[in-house]
């Protein structure tokens, strides 16, 4: 009998230091872990010690000094820095911001007798087609078209004087050529903040006198060399084949915006003319981009290039 307790007691013993080496060792089971290990990061070939500290203990943000730029960050901004170095960024010019071209073709077409309902739809194809014009109305038109005139000017057209009422000025007194005038420049001042720089005399009427007038208020005297005669015919057909067959470099072109065959035309015409290279300008930028100054009380029927205007 005390042989058997013995037994069992020397058993008890040995079984109570096995699990003592089993704790000292740290080879309990994996369901076991402390509380605070609930992840695990795995990393190869690496301490799994220094994997559970990791897990527990997220890394803190790096704070970085002023001024300080890490290796991502430099290779980054040197890769924009690349990037902005090679694009060619272009600069609008404030003298050129339709960016003309001095040494390509250009023309001038101009409306007269406007505005008028059909004023609206000239300019909404000019504008679509990135073309402008000059418009040589009737002073008493303005307050009766001042949309239509705000719409002229706010996509980017020309306006000019045509007298006030359409008067062949060679046939008027002195003070009633300059009562053509004037009002014309007071109304537009007014109304809309713009004064005109050139002037179209009615019917292309004038003599020494007339233009005398013009140059003490001014004013550049503008003629045409291309006359579809759109008032007579009216006929969209005519009016496009007349100026194509006849226009050139330079040339200023006379229609009317109080028509429709007219207004029908230009929306033929505007692509046409810069299917063929011409830039379509205000008489101001022709004059401008060709080098010429206009001269008060001149009369210029076209701003042909410099060696062709040395021609005539």
């Amino acid at each position: 009998m005390r042989t058997k307790t013995g037994i069992k007691q020397l058993l008890y013993i040995a079984g109570c230091s096995f699990a003592i080496v089993l704790l000292t060792a740290g080879c309990l089971p994996d369901n076991e872990m402390q509380p605070e290990q609930t992840v695990q990061v795995s990393t190869a070939g690496g301490n799994s010690a220094a994997s559970e500290q990791l897990a527990v203990q997220p890394a803190e943000p790096v704070q970085k000094e002023a001024g300080s730029i890490d290796s991502g960050d430099a290779a980054e901004n040197e890769n924009t820095a690349s990037e902005a170095d090679n694009e060619t960024i272009v600069q609008p010019q404030d003298d050129n911001p339709y960016g003309i071209d001095p040494d390509k073709p250009m023309i001038a077409l101009t409306f007269d007798d406007g505005p008028s309902k059909y004023t609206w739809d000239i300019v909404n194809t000019l504008q679509a087609r990135g073309a402008r014009a000059t418009f040589f109305l009737i002073g008493s038109q303005v307050a009766t078209h001042e949309a239509a005139i705000d719409y002229t000017l706010a996509n980017h057209n020309e306006i000019a004087s045509h007298s006030f009422g359409h008067k062949n000025l060679t046939k008027l007194s002195d003070v009633e050529v300059i009562n053509q005038i004037r009002p014309v420049d007071t109304a537009l001042l007014e109304r809309h903040e713009y004064v005109p720089a050139l002037c179209r005399v009615p019917y292309g009427s004038r003599d020494e006198r007339v233009l005398g007038i013009l140059k003490e208020e001014g004013k550049p005297v503008i003629g045409w060399s291309v006359d579809p005669r759109d008032w007579e015919v009216k006929d969209k057909d005519k009016i496009v084949n007349h100026i194509l067959d006849r226009v050139q470099d330079g040339d200023i072109v006379l229609m009317h915006d109080i028509y429709e065959p007219t207004a029908k035309a230009v929306a033929e015409l505007v692509p046409a003319l810069q299917e063929r290279g011409y830039q379509l300008v205000t008489v101001s930028e022709l004059f401008r981009f060709r080098g010429v100054t206009p001269q008060p009380g001149e009369y210029y029927r076209s701003v042909p290039p410099a060696e062709e205007a040395e021609k005539i």
